[in-house]
């Protein structure tokens, strides 16, 4: 079976047991798990530490999705990818350096993959804050568009 091995180092996570975090041990590390992509029907994210990481990983990944006929939706130099990277900086408030959003290389034929602040993966989405603001605001606005254009016809005295 084919699999896709990135030339970069899987990044370690841990959780708790029971999801309890708050007001857990600081110093109880919880059990370790290696995450490095998801890929589920026609989507797929992978997860990379460092900028320079990334710029290994995308043509591999590219390169690899070509071997089986399927492609990774590069733009160029003129015209953004429907593929796309975000930044997550360590800490919430830290500022992203404008370097790192750079479009990374994904080919040798000038195929570039542009960045992004809200991701959009299976349905939900994220931004780089790793909120879910924009989309909850998002959706609550479209319910309540969708009940506005009920309100008369529910809601009117005759």
């Amino acid at each position: 079976m084919e699999t896709l091995e990135l030339p970069t180092r899987k990044l370690v996570y841990s959780w708790k047991a029971k999801g309890v975090v708050a007001g857990a041990n600081a110093n109880t590390k919880g059990l370790e798990f290696e995450f490095d992509k998801s890929v589920y029907a026609d989507d797929a994210a992978s997860v990379f530490d460092t900028r320079q990481e990334l710029e290994l990983g995308t043509p591999v990944i590219n390169s690899h999705l070509e071997r089986f006929g399927l492609k990774m939706h590069v733009g160029t130099a003129a015209k953004p990818s429907k593929t796309e990277f975000m930044v997550i900086p360590p800490h919430r408030d830290d500022t992203i350096n404008a370097a790192d959003l750079a479009p990374v290389k994904a080919d040798d034929e000038g195929g570039v993959v542009t960045s992004t602040d809200f991701f959009k993966y299976l349905g939900g989405g994220v931004d780089s804050a790793l909120t879910d603001s924009r989309d909850v605001d998002k959706r609550i606005k479209s319910a309540a568009g969708a009940f506005g254009a009920l309100q008369k016809a529910i809601f009117s005295s005759r």
